[in-house]
């Protein structure tokens, strides 16, 4: 039999092959709000009234026992099979609800480590190193971020603090794109065990300096030459490089003695908070000297998707994100609206256009010329085949996934290489970069990038 639920926000009405426990958060496939399930669905039977009868009561039926020791053990089986299935049914609530709290807490911290940045940084991308160390196949990709210059000077810091390079969990690396030619970058790394803070005043070449260590260009790591070094806690280890560093530290420093707010948390939407969940992800706020970003990236697309390029000219926030797991390769890429309702339209019009057909979607002409990805018939194809577009709050994003690892490299690299190129250049994500093929040079912040 199907059960049939009600989602409280759309009144969408979703049918289950199975009831679901009282509480059981369910997600919402037209509108994605979740909803915890009622104490019964609402085509659960109704128990039939009790005939009145004028006859004289009948006597009770008494309990029978078993007669033989066969008897006994059917019964005994039977209560042994129940209390297994409610114990397998426990455990699997309990799972999926730590499951819940993990994912939740992860981001919490991502969202923690992200707050901590001054509100010029506009560019920023994370990856879980440590996550990532379970797919060493992934490494070449992994490396083109937390490259061997900067493995090499965090293998400095985790000396200094009396830990192995192994205990690195999670990077983000971010840009100051507030002036045109800034070349400030802050690399925040995130480690498993608690450390002294003062430890980094005995490295070779730091000294403290403000509220943290400048560094000397003597310094044996050529990654750490000249940086400065910030702990806002005894888990986080800031490098800021570039320009501005004096300036930036302080600004971060006020940022995290303050309140979160201060810093870019409240810049992040729905389209950032989705992002962040991701082992990598990142996120592009056209401000500053990136205002046009998206604005000019939409120009690329504007005859043949005019809705797409109108959205981004108003749009506050794009991200990119990838996921891998055992099962395949999860990627997505979000824009943050500036309404639901634009969010809703955006949605509704690619789904009925040229790119909501499934693995027989043709794409326009002027994106072919702008993403290099789709000269990969047979990926392509399968993305296609999966792809889908959804929105949630103001944030209107598609999902897909591939479970082949050798394409799936290619579109790794694609969904992380929004607005890093060679000559600190964007473009639509994984373009090729400024020049590249495919590429679609935007303007950005100056200096080489990473």
């Amino acid at each position: 039999m199907a059960f049939d639920y009600r989602c409280p926000a759309c009144k969408a009405k979703l049918r289950l092959e199975d009831q679901q426990p009282y509480g059981t958060p369910i997600e919402c496939p037209k509108c994605n709000e979740t909803f915890n399930a009622p104490a019964e669905p609402e085509n659960a039977p109704k128990p039939e009234p009790e005939k009145p009868t004028h006859d004289q009561p009948a006597e009770p039926q008494k309990k029978k026992i078993g007669k033989n020791l066969m008897e006994q053990e059917r019964v005994f089986m039977n209560e042994f099979l129940l209390l297994g299935i409610v114990g397998g049914a426990m455990f699997a609530l309990i799972l999926t609800f730590s499951m819940i709290l993990w994912l939740m807490s992860r981001a919490a911290r991502v969202e923690d480590m992200v707050s901590l940045l001054p509100t010029n940084y506009n560019a920023m991308r994370g990856v879980s190193i440590d996550q990532m160390r379970k797919y060493p196949g992934f490494k070449p990709e992994v490396d083109r971020i937390y490259d061997t210059p900067m493995q090499e000077g965090y293998a400095e810091l985790a000396k200094a603090i009396g830990q192995n390079p192994e205990s690195l969990t999670y990077l983000i690396v971010a840009k100051d794109g507030s002036t045109v030619g800034s070349s400030s970058t802050a690399y925040i790394f995130r480690v498993k065990k608690s450390f002294d803070r003062k430890a980094f005043a005995k490295m070779e070449g730091a000294k403290e300096s403000g509220e943290g260590y400048s560094v000397s260009n003597a310094n044996p790591a050529a990654f750490l030459k000249g940086s400065s070094i910030y702990c806002p806690n005894d888990q986080l280890i800031v490098v800021l490089k570039g320009s501005d560093q004096s300036g930036n530290l302080s600004k971060m420093a006020a940022v995290a003695k303050s309140e979160p707010k201060d810093g870019t948390r409240d810049k992040l939407g729905s389209t950032g908070r989705l992002a962040i969940r991701a082992h990598f992800w990142t996120v592009v706020r056209p401000e500053g000297a990136m205002k046009d970003y998206l604005k000019n990236s939409g120009a690329a697309v504007k005859t043949d998707m005019g809705k797409m390029a109108n959205s981004m000219n108003s749009a506050s926030a794009l991200a990119t994100w990838c996921t891998v797991s055992g099962r395949g390769f999860r990627f997505g890429a979000g824009m943050e609206c500036s309404s639901s309702d634009e969010a809703k339209a955006l949605v509704r019009d690619t789904r009925d256009g040229k790119l909501g057909k499934g693995d027989d979607s043709e794409p326009p002409n002027e994106l072919k010329a702008a993403l290099s990805i789709v000269a990969q018939k047979k990926e392509f194809g399968e993305f296609m085949q999966y792809i889908d577009f959804k929105q949630k709050e103001k944030c209107a994003y598609c999902t897909s996934k591939l479970e082949t690892p050798e394409g799936s490299k290619s579109y790794f690299s694609f969904f992380t290489s929004v607005y890093w190129g060679s000559a600190g250049g964007g473009g639509i994500p994984g373009g090729g970069g400024p020049g590249g093929p495919g590429g679609m040079p935007m303007p950005g912040p100056g200096g080489p990038g990473r």
